[in-house]
């Protein structure tokens, strides 16, 4: 996933304006800026704009913003199923590290992987708002959200690539947070 396919675009809604905020959610060695990369807010009645700033990007909208989307319209992020994939994925490297962990003697014992914590499945609507004001403060809340989920599981990769036993588990270099689309 390189390019616009590596934004995620949050978006929100309130009254007659829509809240675009872009996301970076590619691999951490490609990146040379932060993960939040660009916000909108835009008339909701600004289809070409807002058509553009969506195009090529998958869509992670709150309810309030559905009936603004451009009717032809990309993948959504399905966040909870990205959720159990990313904790899958750290449930499966725990499996392989204590497999390898239980057949060494105690004096040669490896010391165990940090996991990160990842945080539970939300709908946008369930995320605290942050301070500021509408209507780009639920579209940063969810992009300040989705920045923190990218930035946990760059940890887990840190871990696993330490380890070689884990490292030849995927690929060798560092993966992107693997997206559930619908």
């Amino acid at each position: 996933m390189d390019g616009a396919g590596s934004t995620v675009a949050a978006i929100d809604a309130v009254d007659d304006k829509v809240a675009v905020w872009w996301i970076y959610v590619g691999p951490k060695r490609a990146r040379l800026h932060g993960r939040l990369v660009g916000a909108w807010i835009v008339p909701d009645h600004d289809a070409q704009t807002l058509e553009s700033l969506l195009r090529a990007r998958v869509w992670w909208p709150s309810s309030r913003a559905v009936p603004a989307l451009p009717e032809r319209g990309e993948p959504v992020l399905d966040i909870a199923a990205t959720l159990a994939a990313v904790n899958s994925e750290r449930a499966k490297l725990d499996a392989a590290f204590h497999e390898v962990q239980v057949q060494r003697t105690r004096s040669t014992r490896m010391i165990e992987p940090e996991w990160p914590m990842f945080p539970q499945p939300v709908t946008p609507e369930e995320l605290p708002a942050t301070r500021g004001i509408e209507p780009p403060r639920r579209a940063l809340t969810m992009a300040r959200w989705l920045s923190m989920l990218c930035s946990q599981w760059e940890e887990l990769e840190e871990q696993r690539l330490a380890r070689p036993m884990l490292r030849k588990l995927a690929e060798g270099s560092a993966r992107p947070l693997p997206l559930v689309m619908t």
